[in-house]
């Protein structure tokens, strides 16, 4: 055969430019060295030309440089005709790069076909699937499972977040938004959660407990009559109750201060309401309100503070103290009553009882009044906004302050049930609904959702009388969370990214290895993580041997939860009731697993004496695909499981056997013994009772 090319002597810039040419462009070099290159660099394309000449439109030039270059490569020094051409070549394996085929050939090592031969000759040119590689789709395929079933899930969701709310009146007391918008939407159309559900959700967690006192005040005979606790009877009988008094007080304190109320305008709304109200029906803290604006208004400056500074205050003499003292009396002899009897004799001022009473009963209320002057003078315009909290607690200080000093009986702490032995305080703690109230409203102000939830439970605990021993009021407390936690996310989300991935937070956030162990039973998508020793037989020899190594199986998991009678040696609030009497979780499992893949069979090993073993270049679906079936024990209180079972294993490694000395793909069985460190992906179902 004669050489492919000559190389002539050149001069040393013109070697140069020779050698630039052949190293970015060696197709168009002309000396043997890069076309050497080239054709060892495309052997393999080469040789899939001669495959594929009669299915692609090579023309008879082509084809003949096709066989050409082949015998070639198989016998260089063979004696040919022709010279082979390098360019008519490069033609030929362009046209097999971009042509559309009419089919590929499996490949050897067992592999899934291109993508492309699952589409039609005469679309291929229209798809975008074109000469994709496998990776890539496979790649693309699982992400787009991921998506579609995201999107699944989202409905179900929803859909179950129908029923949950349609069910329970005590959620569509406090979510009739989005009750109404559920009840509308259509369940055939995906509910992207955009800017109308943002503002449904956002609607209803902001006005959460007037939401409630909507439905104490007027009650709704639909929800009333799904309602477990807060049925119409109750409702009345709640009305009458201090503690929705107190709750009212709270909503329209914090409420109205969002809304920029001025104190002064506040004090002044509260004893419009509470005790000017012609019902009477909020008489014991209306006096209070009542008497603490009176003593503010006739605390009022003349200048440009809103209240007298502590100077004009001290001025006061004996004399100008009763004075003070009687006026305020005149102004309301009811509610002034009380002091009347401590600082008057035969209806005259006794000077060392009234200056006694001021600085002992008024002196602490007017330093309240001078707090929030001072505190709206120092924060200026930040007072509404990173300010609002300490502003709503200054004047929840200022009433507490008042009810300790100005009323002879509290009204803001009601006198203790009957035949109890606790001491009756003459002030509210954190405890107290009002100031439960103020933090319901301190949390949505300051957008701290995650704190709404639980301060609204801590109300409705109290309110509703109830205990964190009745198991039903707990599955509402659970509802509650779960649901107004899926709305927090939404409001909360800055992007779409947030947005898509709040689903799986909020069902992941249960979906622990937990939930399998504090429930009677539960149906998950699970990952077995994990080591496993077993015995293997190979199809392609029949032999058995032992097999040790890592494995990571993905399929359905169907849990059992085990249960006591007896309450375990630790505090446990998961439990349940059956027949009247309390079963605790003992926080072990027993679960049927039945897998589909496999993703850890790329890690493990064979110990054979006389086979080795090595993995194919590419990993395809039908190398992980390794269906099975385990019994899972979960370790009490551990993510930890101890499982034994069956599994068929992919067709992933290639065992080379002394006899033949060829190497193989090899489908086996496995039975196995396996610890692995249990990881719920998705929870679909569970049932606590």
């Amino acid at each position: 055969m004669k050489n492919l090319s000559s190389f002539r002597p050149c001069f040393l810039p013109s070697l140069l430019f020779c050698l630039g040419l052949g190293l970015f462009a060696p197709l168009k070099a002309q000396n043997a060295f890069y076309e050497a290159l080239y054709l060892a660099q495309h052997q393999q394309n080469i040789q899939q030309l001669a495959k594929l000449k009669h299915l692609i439109n090579f023309t008879p030039q082509e084809r003949k440089q096709i066989n050409l270059v082949n015998n070639f490569l198989k016998k260089p020094f063979n004696i040919y005709a022709d010279t082979p051409n390098l360019t008519v070549l490069r033609q030929a394996l362009h046209k097999l790069a971009t042509a559309p085929r009419k089919e590929r050939p499996q490949t050897e090592d067992g592999a899934l076909p291109e993508v492309s031969t699952l589409i039609p000759a005469p679309f291929k040119k229209f798809s975008r699937f074109s000469g994709i590689r496998n990776s890539d789709f496979y790649k693309g395929i699982s992400k787009y499972i991921a998506a579609e079933f995201k999107k699944g899930l989202t409905l179900s969701f929803f859909d179950a977040f129908e029923k949950a709310i349609g069910g329970t009146g005590e959620l569509q007391i406090l979510f009739p938004t989005t009750y109404e918008a559920l009840k509308t939407r259509d369940p055939f159309r995906f509910p992207a959660l955009g800017t109308r559900w943002k503002e449904i959700f956002h609607q209803d967690l902001q006005n959460i407990v007037k939401n409630f006192i909507h439905y104490i005040d007027a009650p709704n005979p639909e929800a009333g009559a799904k309602a477990s606790f807060l049925t119409l009877d109750f409702a009345r009988q709640l009305k009458q109750n201090n503690q929705f008094q107190y709750l009212k007080l709270g909503d329209d304190i914090a409420s109205k201060l969002i809304d920029r109320f001025h104190p002064v305008d506040l004090m002044n709304y509260l004893d419009l309401k509470y005790f000017q109200n012609p019902t009477r029906q909020y008489r014991s803290v209306g006096a209070l309100l009542h008497k603490l604006n009176l003593l503010q208004t006739n605390l009022r400056d003349t200048t440009g503070n809103i209240w007298i500074n502590f100077e004009q205050f001290n001025r006061l003499n004996s004399s100008q103290i009763g004075i003070f003292l009687g006026l305020l009396y005149q102004q309301s002899p009811q509610v002034f009553g009380d002091m009347k009897t401590k600082v008057a004799q035969n209806n005259a001022v006794h000077p060392t009882k009234a200056k006694q009473y001021l600085l002992q009963q008024i002196l602490p209320v007017y330093e309240g009044l001078i707090k929030i002057q001072e505190f709206e003078k120092s924060k200026g315009k930040n007072l509404y906004d990173q300010e609002y909290g300490a502003h709503m607690q200054n004047f929840a200080d200022l009433l507490q302050v008042a009810d300790q000093k100005l009323m002879s009986r509290s009204a803001l702490t009601p006198p203790p049930p009957e035949g109890s032995h606790l001491t009756q305080t003459n002030n509210f703690s954190k405890d107290h609904v009002l100031q439960k109230t103020l933090n319901v409203y301190k949390s949505i102000h300051q957008k701290e959702y995650n704190n709404l939830i639980p301060n609204m439970s801590k109300i409705l605990l109290q309110m509703l009388n109830q205990s964190e021993k009745n198991t039903a009021f707990v599955r509402l407390l659970s509802k509650l969370d779960q649901y107004g936690s899926f709305m927090i996310g939404v409001v909360n989300a800055q992007n779409t990214t947030q947005l898509r991935d709040l689903l799986g937070t909020v069902i992941t956030s249960s979906g622990s290895y937990l939930r399998k162990r504090t429930s009677l039973r539960t149906l998950s998508l699970s990952v077995h993580a994990g080591y496993y020793a077993s015995g293997e037989l190979l199809e392609y020899s029949q032999t058995w041997g032992v097999n040790t190594g890592f494995t990571i199986p993905i399929g359905l998991e169907y849990t059992f939860g085990f249960t006591s009678k007896h309450k375990p040696s630790k505090a446990s609030k998961n439990y349940f009731t059956q027949a009247n009497r309390q079963r605790f979780y003992k926080g072990s499992s027993l679960g049927i697993f039945l897998q589909v893949i496999d993703v850890g069979a790329m890690m493990n090993y064979r110990l054979f004496d006389n086979q080795t073993q090595t993995l194919p270049e590419e990993i395809t679906f039908q190398q992980i695909l390794a269906p099975g079936a385990s019994i899972n024990y979960g370790l009490k209180n551990t993510p930890l499981t101890i499982g034994m079972g069956y599994q068929y294993m992919p067709q992933l490694r290639r065992v080379d056997t002394a006899a033949t000395g060829k190497g193989t793909f090899n489908n086996a069985h496995r039975f196995f013994l396996r610890i692995s460190w249990d990881l719920p992906v998705l929870p679909i179902w569970a049932s606590k009772k």
